[in-house]
């Protein structure tokens, strides 16, 4: 699949990387060099960004600014050698596989192990790099710059022969129902997706289960969608028969004789299935041969539901037209223009085994003849199984009663809760917490989020209490909001729940003082990841383990961290705690009470910012709020004074600037916070000190915004 980033000497790729740019600030580029990239003759070292493409008419590096580079570089070795080569931490979510480094630095860095280990990429300095064997000033370059073009995708521009593709497009791949039947693992999608093995459904989950920056495989993922809505359209126009042979033969690997003696057996032409003696009758082949066939194709079979709607829909007409003769099912699938011939039911169920479908319907021979039937009971005994299960994985446990509501949201028709309580309690794939929790204790692991979060807490603090590890959970919860199928809620369960969950789950264990510890050794390099990391160092770096918000961000700032992905990790991290107003620190921590109250004594006497400065009407009839831009890097938030708020809260407002163009969207919450001005502020070169200015239109749901000074300030609204 071709990647969105560019290579180091083509556009879109910095010619020398932000740590190097920033030592030489202020160094004049020489007049030739300026000249060739199409610079300012005063441009200096920290003009070779990405943006020097926007002027420089060359459609690859020249060779003599790539010497240049590289001699510079070289010849004071010694002087950066102890500079970071990375300026921000490598993020969780960026896989190396995805970055276009030339064979020679991708060598380079594979034989080092770095490749598999990016903790230690985000911790490179320099010297490190120059000590990599085989590795000279050209691939450090390329490493350094490729990876910069990377961590900064939204100023890309599509490569060659690729197709733009907004980021929405993931919205409504999260929610189709192909989304959990599509991944590498079906070679009818494999050349279309970035590696790895889960669905798109379940790539999604992972990309957006934590605010992480920066959104590399989302838009790698984003462009892949159309293409792969393409092949869902050609594959959903093939009869059901053509369709099974050509994904059976994708994916054994066999064609001709062999392919139709596998297609015989598995009943994929629309025939009853034959036995292994029979279908190797057809080509002259042994028993076991064509045993060894069809275990090859099943090993080599998705391990999820795959991509068969000619199959679902011969399914749904079965079960409709159920209790019916098998011959009549067969031609009806045929009639229905699902198939091309008739289809026999029993190879419907065949083909809904190893495509993933639970069974849909069973063969009934009692009355003297083979009859399509559907159990009722059967039926909603597996869906209340499978709803149970998918909310005990997200919310780490569930109750009887939300799975009952669940149930009666799909449609289905269900006893009393009494009857499903026996069902889940005695199903041996649970375990009761308490008279209505119980938990998924057969699940896989990884997939439990409260089992997950809770090592992240206890990798920070070996024993944390139950109400400590509740807050965490739940403040993680309150952001993450749903699971993401069918926007069902995740839920915090209650301390008495939780306690039992952890005495009962193999990984942790609960002493007598009701502190929760974790039964193995938890590594926190391995259970966060980089943000988290850094929000860890910094507040451990602090002799109390306490700061401020603002001494917080900045510190995390300077070590990489974007400003928005910190405001983000400060509300939803559970391995950060709010212990009062303005003062942060580590989960479970036992702080020290005068260490709290000098923070707390200090924040007091610190003045409080006044953002919004004043507020009115204009004689047009439209609201405006003026607010003093604070000195942050923080995405600018403001709270509408509550005099005002009621016009304004819960609603959305397009935003244009004085001369119409459109800057983004305006958007206030139930509460009367505000946000959305980050395009206009930054598009403008807003400064700390700045006034903004903000006019809503309340009746067409529009404002304007503007930047002004105190004397304009006078003029609208003079002091009385």
């Amino acid at each position: 699949m071709q990647t969105t980033i560019p290579l180091w000497g083509e556009p879109g790729c910095p010619l020398l990387p932000e740590a190097l740019r920033k030592t030489w600030t202020d160094e004049t580029l020489p007049y030739w060099l300026a000249q060739e990239l199409g610079l300012r003759q005063d441009a200096t070292m920290n003009s070779l960004d990405a943006t020097v493409w926007e002027r420089c008419t060359h459609k690859t590096l020249p060779p003599a600014v790539k010497k240049f580079l590289q001699n510079i570089v070289l010849m004071r070795r010694g002087t950066i050698s102890h500079l970071p080569a990375l300026t921000q931490p490598w993020p969780r979510s960026l896989n190396p596989a995805l970055l276009s480094w030339s064979s020679r630095t991708r060598n380079c860095l594979r034989k080092a192990g770095l490749l598999s280990d990016t903790s230690r990429l985000s911790s490179l300095t320099f010297k490190d790099l120059f000590a990599v064997k085989a590795m000279g000033v050209l691939s450090i370059l390329d490493f350094t710059c490729v990876v910069e073009a990377a961590l900064a995708p939204v100023q890309q521009k599509p490569s060659r022969g690729s197709s733009s593709c907004d980021v929405s497009e993931l919205l409504g791949a999260i929610d189709s129902s192909w989304s959990t039947q599509v991944s590498t693992q079906d070679p009818r999608f494999s050349d279309l997706l970035p590696p790895g093995n889960l669905t798109i459904f379940e790539r999604l989950e992972q990309l957006t289960a934590e605010p992480e920056d920066p959104p590399i495989a989302e838009a790698q993922l984003a462009r892949a969608i159309p293409l792969i809505r393409e092949r869902l359209s050609t594959i959903s126009k093939l009869p059901l028969e053509t369709a099974l042979s050509k994904f059976v033969e994708q994916v054994a690997g066999v064609r001709g004789a062999t392919l139709q003696a596998l297609l015989r057996r598995l009943g994929c032409d629309g025939s009853p299935p034959v036995t292994l003696e029979e279908a190797a009758s057809t080509i002259s082949a042994t028993r076991e041969w064509m045993r060894q066939i069809q275990k090859r194709f099943t090993e080599r079979a998705p391990t999820h539901p795959i991509y068969m709607p000619q199959l679902d829909e011969a399914i749904r007409v079965l079960r409709e037209s159920a209790p019916t003769n098998a011959i009549q099912a067969a031609d009806l699938i045929r009639s229905k223009g699902i198939s091309v011939r008739s289809f026999h039911p029993r190879s419907v169920l065949s083909a809904a085994e190893f495509s993933g479908r639970p069974q849909p319907f069973e063969i009934d021979t009692s009355l003297g003849f083979p009859r399509v039937v559907v159990e009722t009971a059967r039926e909603f005994e597996r869906a209340a199984i499978q709803v149970a299960s998918r909310q005990a994985h997200a919310s780490g446990a569930t109750n009887i009663q939300e799975v009952s509501a669940e149930l009666v949201f799909r449609g289905l028709l269900i006893p009393m809760d009494q009857s499903l309580r026996r069902l889940l309690m005695n199903h041996p794939e649970f375990e009761r917490l308490t008279e209505d929790w119980l938990w998924d204790k057969a699940g896989i692991p990884e997939r439990n989020r409260l089992r997950n979060i809770t090592r992240k807490m206890l990798s920070v603090t070996s024993h944390i209490s139950v109400g400590e590890l509740r807050e965490g959970v739940h403040r993680h919860y309150k952001i993450r909001g749903t699971r993401g199928i069918s926007d069902w809620p995740l839920l915090t369960p209650p301390r008495a729940v939780l306690l039992e969950f952890y005495r009962v789950h193999p990984e942790f264990s609960v002493d007598a003082h009701g502190l929760v510890s974790s039964v193995g050794h938890l590594d926190s390099s391995q259970e966060l990841n980089s943000t988290e990391r850094i929000l860890l160092d910094v507040l451990r770096s602090s002799p109390a383990c306490l700061l401020d918000r603002n001494s917080l961000e900045k510190k995390c700032i300077s070590l990489g961290m974007n400003p928005n992905t910190f405001s983000q990790y400060l509300s939803a991290s559970p391995v950060i705690s709010h212990v009062g107003t303005d003062m942060w620190s580590l989960r479970g921590i036992k702080l020290d009470p005068t260490a709290v109250e000098a923070l707390r004594e200090a924040n007091a006497e610190r003045p409080n910012e006044r953002r919004i400065i004043d507020h009115g009407w204009t004689e047009a009839g439209n609201l405006w709020l003026a607010a003093r831009l604070p000195d942050s890097s923080s995405p600018l938030v403001l709270g509408i004074p509550s005099a005002i708020r009621r016009f304004v809260k819960g609603r959305e407002f397009q935003a244009m600037d004085e001369f119409g163009s459109a800057v983004g969207t305006v958007r206030v919450n139930d509460e009367g916070t505000s946000y959305g001005y980050g395009p206009f502020l930054t598009r403008r070169g807003a400064d700390a000190g700045d006034i903004l200015l903000i006019s809503f239109r309340i009746s067409e749901g529009l404002s304007t915004l503007r930047l002004i000074d105190d004397e304009e300030l006078d003029a609208i609204s003079p002091v009385q």
